[in-house]
């Protein structure tokens, strides 16, 4: 139990060195959230099939539209 615990310590200490969770607040902070979730998701898209891009676009460019009249 012990050894868990200190191997989440280190785990802890080095995220805080490369300050990743600061970089994820400030996405969330300026609300880029589900502009970062489009990206990545179109990004994985594009892994896995092309096709699949072109639906995936449009459902984005309404989903923007839809957050841009609110």
């Amino acid at each position: 139990m012990n050894r868990i615990r200190f191997y989440t310590e280190k785990i802890k200490r080095e995220a805080k060195k490369f300050q990743w969770y600061r970089f994820f607040d400030w996405i969330h902070m300026r609300g880029y959230g589900l502009l970062f979730a489009a990206v990545v998701l179109l990004f994985f898209t594009l892994l896995i099939s092309p096709t699949a891009v072109l639906v995936l676009v449009t459902f984005l460019l309404v989903l923007l539209l839809l957050s841009m009249t609110k």
